[in-house]
């Protein structure tokens, strides 16, 4: 026995010294190097389409921030028919200044951090990549190109797998502002037949939902179709197409909204509700959290705890969770600062602070909205107190 742990060690020296491990073995990652390795880490699934979503909606996000900080009110974009997309808005435009060498443009478009020191704010769009996705597009795409307009110029820069052909460059006059980017997804990255309209609308119905303010116009040159999407009553509108499209029957033709304070410095509330009853006697509810469809998790808990606080008031007993919610539609919308989620879909948001934020949104509001039409409030309150069947 000791002879062949005498011989397996002797091989095991042996195979150390064939493969050393020093720091010549360690490998440096230049540029955007790391993301076109592993894009799967960055924008998730490169094979079935979601993760070109995730890169498109990354420009499109940007750009819908810009108009919600007062800057232009719509977001241009153009799917070419030979698979580039183009994302443009009407606002400030990224900054050209130099910084340690090289543009401001530059440094967003090929540095994976160097998001915009906003982009922390609660009250921006961030479904997606949370403001470094300029660079992940960059580094995943066959060819991009960038153009700023900004204090009296046009500026240009084009990049070919992440890598910048040659500095920002001051092109002819211009006294308007704002960015358009224009990229090509790499084929060797993303598989499969290209970009899927429908889905990217599903996507961007979200966004309009959440900043109602701002049109998003979507071109597809292929199919010679416009889709503009407007949602100027947000969550509101989000119910009211919902229920159209599920053959709804609504009991009242007005939808509740409920919604938050706004913190200082944002511009939107980070906690809204849009609610009706309807004579099905099912619940059904849709929740949005930084434009992600979250169907599950503490929020919808909230939702009904507060209902039924809410309910319970007006009734002058107890109401149950269950029967708080018989015939609800609802539209939840959240804008969370550092939302936590549960797996790579998000499905299940995982904030604790979310339930308190609907629960408690709903229990000082509701009961004061919906007491002013008794004769909704008597209806509304008598179902959730009916028994069970």
């Amino acid at each position: 026995m000791g002879e062949g742990v005498l011989e397996g060690g002797e091989v095991e020296v042996e195979a150390a010294a064939a493969s050393a491990y020093d720091a010549s073995s360690i490998v440096v990652l230049e540029g955007l190097e790391a993301v076109r390795r592993r894009p799967g880490m960055y924008v998730g699934d490169t094979r079935d389409g979601s993760g070109l979503i995730v890169a498109a909606c990354e420009l499109i996000d940007n750009a819908v921030n810009e108009a919600l900080e007062g800057f232009g009110d719509k977001v241009g974009v153009i799917l070419h028919a030979g698979g580039a997309v183009t994302v443009a808005d009407r606002g400030r435009g990224i900054p050209v200044e130099a910084l340690g060498g090289r543009s401001a443009v530059e440094i967003i478009m090929t540095q994976i951090g160097g998001a915009r020191r906003d982009d922390l704010g609660a009250s921006r769009i961030r479904g997606t990549l949370w403001g470094l996705g300029c660079a992940v597009v960059n580094g995943c795409s066959a060819w991009l190109e960038v153009e700023v307009r900004r204090e009296g110029r046009v500026w240009r820069q084009r990049y070919v797998e992440g890598k910048p052909q040659g500095p920002l460059a001051a092109c002819e006059p211009c006294w308007e502002s704002g960015t358009r980017i224009t990229f090509l997804p790499d084929p060797t990255i993303f598989e499969g037949a290209g970009l899927c309209v429908e889905r990217l609308l599903k996507a961007v119905e979200l966004r309009a939902t959440l900043a109602p303010e701002v049109e998003i116009v979507i071109v597809d040159e292929a199919q010679s179709l416009t889709h503009r999407l407007r949602r100027p009553r947000g969550l509101a509108d989000a119910l009211a197409r919902r229920d159209e499209a599920l053959g709804r029957q609504p009991l009242h033709p007005a939808i509740f909204h409920l919604a938050g304070p706004v913190v200082a410095g944002e511009r939107r509330p980070r906690s809204e509700v849009a609610l009706r009853w309807c004579a099905q006697d099912d619940a059904e509810i849709t929740a949005i959290c930084n434009a992600h469809l979250t169907p599950l998790g503490p929020h919808i808990v909230g939702l009904r705890r507060g209902l039924a606080r809410a309910l319970g008031a007006l009734a002058g007993r107890r109401v149950r969770r269950q029967g708080a919610v018989r015939g609800l539609s609802a539209v939840i919308g959240l804008h969370l600062e550092d939302p936590r989620y549960a797996g790579a879909t998000r499905e299940r948001l995982e904030s604790p602070e979310a339930e308190a934020m609907i629960a408690d949104l709903i229990i000082a509001q509701l009961p004061a909205r919906l007491g002013r039409f008794a004769g909704l409030r008597d209806a509304v309150v008598s179902r959730a107190c009916a028994p069970r069947l």
